[in-house]
């Protein structure tokens, strides 16, 4: 049975399907969700399922270029954060396209649609435009409920923090402790926590040197000391005022508010995070009047 396929239809299912499996994906791997490179990578993947109209197309071709397109797509729908995260988030991806090719293909095969068509690993749907349109109404209200549901679980929300400090700026990876009701006893400032080792090239020569051993002498100038109580004992534990805390967002980077750094002597957190950022200090990034977002790069 012969079937007519519309490219416009076939560009439209499969800007869906890919913005919705891209969402799931970059959501689970905990990376920061950019609903324009969402798009733009959905918009990329639906582009390839083009290849639905080259006949007799090798296996190896299909085994290639499938795999490449899934990295493109990943690439550019999160921000790129290091060699381990985009193999998970490119995992993910794949394995998400590869379960949902497998049930299409079983579908295809078994229950033999008249509407479906199945072909170099792309589905199509025969549908109506008014069917088209409210599939698309449903996925993309779907993925907001999903993203404001996410975004507002502050307990485990990973997140991109740049920190500036001595006209410095480094690029962290970190997260939301709720645990964490460190605030600096004079001010009532809140206190995020970062590694050592993670703020090192923001330290001066002085300030690195006096971290680098017990505290036991006066610290230098721009770092003072605060009393840190942990479940078994107490510490004093050493602090200073950055330049500037940003955190990304959907639209951007945008400051936090007041802050204080405290350094730890631990090298990573929770995920492999070097950040721990304080409720309050969160919060304060999503404030109920509009803020404009900035970059210092």
């Amino acid at each position: 049975m012969k079937i007519k396929i519309y490219v416009d239809i076939l560009l439209s299912i499969n800007l869906i399907l890919n913005y919705l499996l891209l969402f799931l994906s970059i959501r689970i791997s905990q990376a920061p969700l950019r609903r324009g490179r969402l798009l733009l990578a959905a918009a990329v993947g639906a582009l390839y399922s083009l290849i639905i109209f080259i006949p007799h197309l090798p296996a190896s071709i299909l085994g290639l270029s499938k795999p490449a397109m899934c990295l493109l797509m990943v690439f550019i729908a999160a921000p790129y954060r290091g060699m381990r995260p985009l193999i998970k988030e490119c995992c993910l991806f794949f394995g998400a396209n590869f379960l949902f090719a497998g049930a299409m293909l079983a579908v295809w095969i078994f229950l033999k649609p008249n509407r479906m068509f199945f072909y170099n690993g792309i589905v199509y749907f025969h549908i109506s435009a008014p069917i088209l349109i409210a599939a698309t109404v449903l996925a993309y209200l779907c993925s907001e409920l999903v993203f404001f549901l996410f975004r507002n679980r502050t307990d485990t929300r990973i997140l991109e923090v740049r920190l500036g400090y001595h006209g410095r700026c480094v690029h962290l990876r970190g997260f939301v402790d709720t645990g964490n009701t460190l605030l600096d006893p004079f001010s009532g400032t809140p206190v995020a926590v970062v590694s050592r080792k993670a703020v090192r090239e923001l330290l001066s020569a002085e300030e690195w040197a006096f971290l680098s051993q017990p505290i036991t002498v006066q610290p230098p100038s721009g770092i003072r000391l605060i009393p840190c109580h942990t479940a078994s004992s107490g510490t004093m534990m050493p602090v200073f005022t950055p330049d500037y805390l940003l955190v990304e967002e959907d639209r951007g980077f945008v400051p936090v508010g007041r802050a204080l750094i405290g350094i730890s002597n631990l090298e990573v957190f929770h995920d492999s995070c070097t950040i721990l950022l304080h409720p309050k200090l969160e919060k304060a990034s999503h404030p109920k009047t509009k803020k404009t977002a900035v970059s210092t790069l």
